[in-house]
């Protein structure tokens, strides 16, 4: 019996709700940050593609399948 009047009081303060706060307004008007010109990417690519393929050390790398086998 203790239970179902225990559970009663909490399903009726429960249901009571929160009230909401009375929050006053503030003397000045929030700050405007400036918006940035544009969206830089996370990471940027290279402004120029690493000429390392060009270099015999990554040809001796690219030996063809044909001649492996």
């Amino acid at each position: 019996m203790k239970v179902f009047i225990l559970a009663a009081l909490v399903a009726v303060v429960a249901s009571q709700g929160y009230p909401k706060p009375q929050y006053t307004t503030p003397a000045y008007p929030a700050p405007a940050y400036p918006t940035p010109a544009y969206k830089a990417p996370a990471y940027p690519a290279p402004a120029y593609p690493s000429p390392s393929y060009k270099t015999p050390e990554y040809s001796s790398f690219t030996i063809p399948l044909a001649i492996i086998d």
